[in-house]
């Protein structure tokens, strides 16, 4: 039995369904990475706190050495001066260094700033010690602003005698090993410096073998 060759064929035009499963894969791919890192990151922080919990840094410990003035004049509230202080910083740890830097130190006179400098940071390893030698100037035509402050400077210049006190403020990084540094800001205080002038009245030494700083 022959079949005709015209006759027309049926044909269907199927197309299979996108499901949402293939389009959500990216999404949830993200997720899922996004919850993994957080949570390594908290875990490592959780890590590293306990490390320094059970390290326990110090924060250093800072003596004034020596102060020299030289140059030194009083004038109607007008004060030039030069300033020399050697400052030991210890670091009293034994497994943790120490980086210290932003080192900003200020020579008063009670509560007169008399002069600022920035100085360079340093590095103190573990149980070391390092020296600290800063230069201070009191530029020309520097007006006491305090004339109480004024007229007491001047009286006990005058006596031979001048009670000077020091700020520094610091930034302290501790470091141990590679793991993440640990930072700390502090302000020392050196307080009640007192120099003694000789019979030139211009040039002065600290009394004493030092003074110890307080955080």
């Amino acid at each position: 039995m022959e079949y005709p060759n015209n006759l027309p064929i049926a044909t269907t035009n199927t197309q299979l369904p996108t499901t949402t499963s293939n389009r959500s894969y990216p999404i949830n791919f993200v997720r899922r990475l996004i919850m993994t890192l957080v949570l390594i990151f908290v875990i490592m922080s959780v890590i590293i706190g306990i490390v320094w919990i059970h390290l326990n840094p110090h924060v250093p410990e800072v003596r004034v050495s020596s102060v020299s003035v030289s140059n030194f004049t009083l004038s109607d509230s007008q004060l030039t001066g030069k300033y020399k202080v050697e400052l030991t910083i210890r670091n009293p740890n034994k497994k943790v260094d120490m980086f210290i830097d932003h080192v900003n130190v200020y020579f008063n006179y009670k509560r007169t700033q008399l002069s600022r400098v920035m100085v360079q940071p340093i590095y103190v390893e573990k149980l070391k010690q390092k020296n600290m030698k800063v230069g201070l100037v009191t530029d020309p035509g520097f007006s006491v602003s305090n004339k109480v402050s004024g007229d007491d400077l001047g009286k006990e210049w005058s006596k031979g005698f001048v009670q000077y006190n020091l700020r520094m403020s610091v930034r302290i990084r501790f470091k141990y090993g590679d793991w993440p540094s640990r930072e700390k800001l502090l302000d020392f205080f050196c307080e009640n410096l007192n120099v003694e002038f000789f019979s030139a009245k211009n040039t002065g030494k600290l009394i004493g073998v030092g003074k110890n700083c307080l955080v």
